[in-house]
């Protein structure tokens, strides 16, 4: 399956859940909830507010 990537409206490309390291979210460091609702860090989180994120 081929993904067409995205760039939001600030340049950064967010990732899919499933394409970040365990490590990363088991460190807290980062990661994307499964629902693709948030992006968080340890004691943080933002919303996601648009499907170009992705």
């Amino acid at each position: 399956m081929k993904r067409k990537l995205r760039i939001n409206g600030h340049s950064h490309l967010l990732p899919y859940p499933e394409e970040i390291p365990e490590f990363m979210r088991e460190k807290g460091i980062f990661w994307v909830d499964k629902e693709r609702k948030f992006m968080l860090q340890k004691g943080w989180k933002r919303p996601v507010t648009d499907s170009s994120f992705f």
